[in-house]
């Protein structure tokens, strides 16, 4: 699947994370990497806590998580496609 982005859009440059009635919080991470110089997307996991993590996630693991998903067949990813490819 490629995903287009219109001309004129930005991308979302922060989670929308949000705290639930019981006091959960849930943080969004989209999960991202490059493969064949192509940005592809495997999907988001969500994070959920009540106290704060005692580390915060990097994008480092999201790339990590995204390129094992896709590398092992779990998903085809899809394409980020903006005109530009990541070198």
């Amino acid at each position: 699947m490629t995903m287009a982005i219109p001309s004129g859009s930005t991308l979302p440059t922060e989670a929308s994370v949000f705290t639930d009635s019981g006091g959960v919080v849930h943080e969004p991470i989209l999960l991202t990497c490059v493969l064949d110089n192509t940005v592809r997307h495997a999907g988001v996991a969500v994070l959920a806590y009540r106290d704060p993590p005692r580390r915060a996630a990097t994008a480092v693991l999201a790339s990590a998580l995204a390129a094992h998903f896709i590398r092992s067949g779990d998903t085809e990813g899809a394409e980020l496609s903006i005109g530009l490819r990541a070198d």
